[in-house]
Formats: structure tokens, sequence, C-alpha cells
């Protein structure tokens, strides 16, 4: 049985991939107040929070997504990425597809959903920014997606 989200985990059968932290299921959403400007989802390591880019509508790439972990008191390791609507529904489990050029991506690891270089999710397990060695000192951070963080990034997109 796995449990997502923290205190408030939510039990799933499904299996880990070989690329995906367990710390993932220590990931829960730190302020479930949709009326911010942007999401943070937390964890004892990792820090991921998503924020839209105030830009002209007909661009593209309208999400920031930034994450932070910590391996240590001095070894930390930051990223930035930007990526469309639906990308980060792609990302978060409320669409599945992959783009032309991460097919190679999508049949090597069997995943439901990916895009090269953004995120890797496999059912509720979702790496950003790609698939790691599933243990410490990674760059990547992973998340388990219970439905407290899905519902969020859903409402969060539609505001």
């Amino acid at each position: 049985m796995i449990r997502c989200g923290g205190p408030r985990a939510f039990v799933s059968s499904a299996q880990e991939p070989e690329w995906w932290n367990p710390k993932g299921y220590e990931m829960i959403l730190v302020d479930p107040d949709r009326t911010q400007t942007r999401l943070v989802i937390k964890g004892r390591a990792a820090v991921l929070f998503i924020r839209r880019r105030h830009l002209p509508l007909y661009l593209a790439k309208q999400w920031v997504v930034n994450w932070k972990i910590h391996f240590s008191t001095m070894d930390r390791v930051s990223g930035q990425i930007a990526m469309d609507r639906l990308t980060l529904e792609r990302a978060f489990g409320i669409e599945n597809g992959t783009d032309e050029n991460s097919k190679w991506l999508f049949e090597r690891y069997k995943a439901d959903s990916v895009r090269q270089g953004c995120f890797i999710r496999q059912g509720k397990f979702l790496n950003i920014p790609g698939p790691g060695t599933g243990v410490d000192g990674d760059i990547n951070v992973s998340l388990c997606l219970g439905p407290e963080i899905k519902t969020a990034v859903k409402e969060f997109l539609n505001k």
C-alpha cells in the first residue's frame, strides 16, 4: 500500500518507478488556500513552487515551476522551468500524453506522460524535471500525486 500526501495520506497499490525517490511521499500542499498567486508543495528535503507568469495570452509558456532540494546544510540545488497549460496538466495527471520529441523517454520508461527536460510521470509518481536514479542526491524532485495536490493544481490553472 502506498500513502501519498503526508499526514492527509491516501492509499494506492501502485508500484514505484525506479527513477522516483521515496521522499516524494512526504510532499504535501503547504497552503491549500487557492486564492494565492502560487502553489507551494513541500517536504523535508524539497520544495516546489508553481506560479503564473504575467504575459500576454498568446505566449504559450504561462507557468513557472521552481524547485529547491536540500541535500545537507551546505549542499543544495534549485531549478526553474516554464510550462504551458497542457504540459502542466500532463505533469500533474490531469491529462496524459507526450510530445513528439519526448517519445523515446515515454517508451524507455513506460511512463503515462513525459516531456523531456520538464517532467516524467507514471501514475501518481511525478519527477520534475525528469527521471533520476531513485536515490538521494538526484537533482530532480519527486512527488506522489494525491487527490489534494491534483485538485489544487487543477483549480489553480482555472483561476
